[in-house]
């Protein structure tokens, strides 16, 4: 849907759209509680899906005609470096935030970390930090300038 939408609509609207869907998703997974069924999991899952999906493909088309011609391969190459990147470091962020919170409750309330307590808390604090880190990257898509067309445009449509 996303490389369908983004030759129709401006990559800095697609985008940023998308990755406003998605901090919906994750804001709505910092509610996590012990009483959720699989459809709770499910509906934010794919708010979180969704959103990437819309911001992935108008986001390498962006960045693909961004560069000349003879470089498109090295700019495809950095595309999914700095993808594999955001996700190691994303994961690994949340783990920090989850284990630190959850930590920090269970020292302040005598209770183990593996308490449910200590571990909704550790969850809603990483559900939280991605929430606002991805809130970042869609102002900072928002406000990018309109790019300069210096070779022929690429679609990227994801499979």
């Amino acid at each position: 849907m996303g490389g369908y939408l983004s030759s129709r609509v401006s990559t800095r609207w697609l985008s940023s759209i998308g990755l406003l869907v998605a901090t919906c998703g994750y804001f709505a997974f910092s509610f996590l509680d012990t009483d959720w069924d699989w459809t709770d999991v499910i509906w934010r899952s794919s708010l979180v899906s969704m959103g990437f999906g819309l911001f992935q493909s108008p986001n390498s088309s962006s960045a693909l005609n961004a560069a000349p011609l003879a470089q498109r391969g090295i700019a495809s190459s950095m595309i999914a470096f700095m993808r594999n990147l955001g996700f190691v470091v994303g994961i690994a962020l949340a783990a920090a935030v989850w284990y630190s919170t959850r930590n920090r409750y269970a020292l302040a309330h005598q209770v183990t970390p593996e308490e449910t307590a200590a571990q909704l808390l550790g969850m809603h604090y990483a559900y939280l930090v991605m929430a606002g880190l991805v809130l970042t990257g869609a102002i900072i898509s928002f406000t990018r300038g309109k790019a300069t067309q210096s070779s022929s445009p690429v679609v990227v449509a994801e499979v």
